[in-house]
């Protein structure tokens, strides 16, 4: 089944056309979705959300042009998450 969807990637041309094999825009497509879902799963590790968390009370800049209470700016971080996740699925 896989295979038969991947094979409808590709166009195939004659060995006597000068057309090069030609991939099907929903590779591309695939693989731009797939580097949105690697970079949130790399946003949503322990680490990451960590150091930002740390970013964030130690920013002046956040404290005063956004807000000086930390959770809600975490919940603001968090709200953006999960607009990323929605677009995704």
């Amino acid at each position: 089944m896989v295979g038969l969807w991947f094979s409808n990637l590709w166009k195939f041309t004659r060995k006597n056309s000068p057309q090069p094999l030609v991939i099907g825009v929903v590779s591309f497509e695939v693989a731009s979705l797939m580097s949105k879902v690697v970079h949130l799963w790399h946003n949503l590790s322990d680490k990451q959300v960590s150091q930002l968390r740390e970013e964030i009370s130690s920013s002046v800049g956040i404290k005063k042009l956004v807000s000086d209470d930390e959770d809600f700016v975490v919940e603001l971080m968090l709200a953006e998450i999960m607009e990323n996740l929605v677009f995704l699925v």
